[in-house]
Parts: C-alpha cells; structure tokens; sequence
C-alpha cells in the first residue's frame, strides 16, 4: 500500500474527528496503520484541528448561504420535473393496452408513491441550510439570495 500524502492524511483525521475520535488514538492510527511518521501524523491532525476551528468570517456564510438555497432550488426544480414526468407515464399507463390491468394499476400505484416521495421531498423546507456558529442576521434571513449577490459569492469563491 501506498504512503498517504499530506492532504490524504488531513482528510482522514477531518473524518476521524467528525467521528469523534480522540486525538493521541487519530496519531496511533495514523502512525501504526497509514505508516506515516510521527512528524508528518502531528502536522495532519494539527491542519485537521486548525480546519475544523476555521475562524469563518460573514462573506463565508453569505457563500454557504448562497450555495444552500441554489442547492436547494436546483432540487425544488428536479422534484417538480420528475412529478411532471410522472404524470405523464401515469396517463400512458391508463392507455395501454397491453398491459393486464392488475399490472396497470400496480404500475400507476407505483407512480403515485414516487410523486407522494418527491412532493414530501420538495416540501422539507430549507431544513439543509447550515446556520450553526453563523454570526446573527447572516443565515437567519430566509429568503433567497438575489441573482448578484451569488454572482458576487460565485466570483469571490473562483
């Protein structure tokens, strides 16, 4: 097995503390497993430490607020088409001939309980949006971000 690169180190502590794990059982990990040195498990857990307590600044949350709610209206969007679509099929399904009819309406069942599942999904609200730890007034404002302001955090994030 390959050594593990420092960003590959970092990333694995980042896991292994979101995990919960404890740091000296993260450095024995590191040291005995991924066979890396002591030197370079110290400076991957201290990056994975200094990521984690990232001091995020209000344009960061603006950022993050703006990449939630066009998260969350691109699947608004995909809900909707999906439910469109399978209506459709539901109506095709109605017409066909050649299906036996238990089969029809199982099938037509079957469409019904995919549109319950994706109205269900497009109605959760804006619970995704990520507002621990935000300064007040950043990500407490529900309302969706205007068209400059992601452009501003699109272009200020390339």
């Amino acid at each position: 097995m390959a050594k593990m690169n420092a960003r590959a180190a970092r990333d694995y502590a980042i896991g292994r503390f979101t995990d919960g794990a404890p740091h000296l059982l993260i450095l024995d990990e590191l040291t005995t497993e991924k066979k890396l040195t002591e030197k370079a498990a110290a400076k991957a857990v201290a990056d994975a430490r200094a990521i984690i307590a990232r001091d995020l600044d209000e344009p960061d949350y603006h950022f993050i607020r703006s990449c939630a709610f066009a998260a969350d209206s691109y699947r608004q969007h995909l809900y909707r088409t999906r439910i469109d679509d399978l209506l459709e099929e539901q109506e095709a399904l109605k017409d066909d001939a050649q299906l036996d009819q238990e089969v029809r309406m199982r099938l037509i069942l079957a469409c019904d309980r995919s549109m319950q599942g994706w109205a269900t999904l497009s109605h959760r609200g804006r619970r995704d949006l990520p507002v621990a730890f935000a300064p007040k007034g950043v990500l407490q404002k529900q309302e969706p971000p205007t068209d400059e302001e992601l452009d501003a955090a699109i272009d200020g994030a390339l």
